[in-house]
């Protein structure tokens, strides 16, 4: 039988355990991602968790992929993580000691952002897009208020969470390009903002998402043709009662400048 090194003691073990110290000597694996970890690891090389000795992989979540074993750490996060962040984030509210909402988040009849008060500890009654919307007013706050670490830390969450969510309508799939425009993912972006024309290929905020995307591919004569179209029929739209552009009331008269500005000869 080979003998392995006890990770606590030094000594030669063999076993699971050591005869010596009577640390646990056998396979160890990260409690958050589940990758197998180096003998005599107190921290995991993949997500830097602390390890605890003798764990195991841990248990699949019902509607969550197993986390993959790779060095792909926004897989496995998005991955393993995402209900429970989900249930973290939704579970805490999002407005603290008056933090406004930010630009284009429009707070429910209550006062409130949506899902936010003593109700928003009530999971059961909270749809996965509610969920989703949850943590996308999260990192638009995050965002304007300059905070980039609490932003980057929850968009992967948000990102999965509006996936868990499809079928989306346009102002989802719009929340959705703007996350994966946040995420530098640019064709991710304006894959969703496509998808958000689908029914309505005047739909402004999709308009402007699209644009955004093609501007940062490098297609800026796709985004020309996108911000045009915003401008061509931006009296219509707003005159259609769309309630996707009343919930971003207070971003709707910034597209119309972004869209003037980037065409301006």
């Amino acid at each position: 039988m080979s003998s392995k090194t006890c990770p606590q003691c030094g000594q030669p073990a063999n076993g699971n355990f050591c005869s010596v110290c009577g640390a646990g000597i056998g396979a160890l694996f990260c409690n958050q991602c589940g990758t197998e970890a180096e003998p005599g690891s107190r921290f995991c090389n993949q997500c830097g968790s602390a390890l605890a000795q003798g764990a195991t992989p841990p248990a699949p979540v019902a509607g969550i992929p197993p986390a993959a074993p790779s060095g792909n750490r926004l897989l496995w996060w998005v991955a393993g993580g995402a209900l429970v962040g989900l249930i973290l984030i939704v579970a805490y509210p999002v407005i603290q000691g008056g933090r406004g909402a930010p630009a284009g988040v429009t707070p429910s009849a209550s006062g409130g952002m949506p899902g936010s008060g003593p109700s928003s500890l009530d999971l059961a009654s909270m749809t996965p897009r509610e969920a989703a919307d949850r943590l996308f007013n999260r990192v638009m706050i995050a965002m304007e208020a300059g905070d980039s670490t609490e932003a980057m830390g929850f968009l992967p969450m948000a990102i999965s969470a509006y996936e868990i969510a499809e079928p989306l309508n346009a102002d989802g799939l719009y929340h959705l390009a703007t996350l994966k425009q946040t995420a530098r993912d640019f064709e991710g972006a304006l894959a969703a903002a496509l998808a958000g024309l689908e029914d309505n290929p005047d739909h402004l905020l999709n308009l402007i998402a699209a644009a955004r995307a093609a501007h940062s591919l490098g297609d800026d004569q796709g985004a020309r043709d996108r911000y045009a179209r915003l401008l061509a029929v931006w009296d219509d739209q707003m005159a259609s009662g769309i309630a996707d552009y009343q919930d971003h009331s207070g971003q709707i008269p910034e597209l119309k400048a972004e869209a003037e500005a980037f065409l301006e000869p």
